[in-house]
């Protein structure tokens, strides 16, 4: 069953990251800083959702410091008490969701359960992080905007499936292939729903995760 999971809450090693800095504490700008009731961790949180928010909205090229900082109610001087760049959200952003994912695949590899069984359930956390965390998708499409260190880690994710789409072709339950062009080919349509998946009731998202899981499975089993 799908669990709502914010992927932003998350810690993942992020190189170059702004350390969290203090709101104005005086002035105008004390009073109407709602960052001031928050920590400096629940401050980093909030200006990663609502960037990712945006970024899944009108993408990411779109998507300026200065919408971030309007959807908030700040001043862009404000956001430099606590990121350097955009990059640097991006980046943040893409590193903690790719940690949930495979701290998830260790979870389901963890079960130590069939070949067949272990790729459904690695197909299904993967549905529920891009369900969840639609601006992984959409961060991910452009991957002009990613530094090399962060497509690296994207790649090795990527390669833990080919390794169980080839364990499966040794079990016999995966038709032989490519097995990376079976791996891009799940893990494309997978990605799909989250351009078009709106917020929700969790039964809806399950349905998805069933259908979706459903299908692939279909594609890569052995007649």
């Amino acid at each position: 069953m799908a669990q709502k999971n914010n992927l932003l809450n998350h810690n993942a090693p992020v190189s170059n990251v702004r350390r969290a800095g203090r709101p104005p504490l005086y002035g105008p700008a004390a009073s109407a800083n709602p960052l001031n009731t928050l920590n400096a961790a629940e401050r980093r949180d909030l200006f990663l959702e609502t960037a990712a928010r945006l970024f899944n909205e009108q993408g990411v090229k779109n998507t300026s410091i200065s919408h971030i900082t309007q959807a908030l109610g700040l001043s862009k001087a404000i956001f430099y008490y606590y990121w350097g760049t955009k990059q640097e959200i991006i980046e943040e952003i893409h590193a903690r969701a790719l940690n949930l994912l495979n701290q998830r695949l260790d979870e389901v590899q963890a079960l130590s359960l069939s070949a067949s069984e272990t790729i459904r359930q690695a197909i299904r956390v993967h549905l529920d992080g891009v369900i969840n965390c639609r601006s992984l998708v959409s961060i991910t499409a452009d991957k002009t905007v990613l530094s090399k260190e962060l497509l690296a880690h994207q790649r090795a994710y990527t390669l833990r499936f080919q390794k169980l789409i080839e364990w499966g072709m040794e079990q016999g339950v995966v038709r032989h292939g490519d097995p990376r062009l079976i791996v891009f080919a799940v893990l494309g349509m997978c990605n799909s729903v989250g351009r078009w998946f709106k917020d929700g009731a969790s039964s809806k998202a399950n349905q998805v995760i069933d259908l979706f899981t459903d299908i692939a499975a279909r594609g890569y089993t052995k007649d």
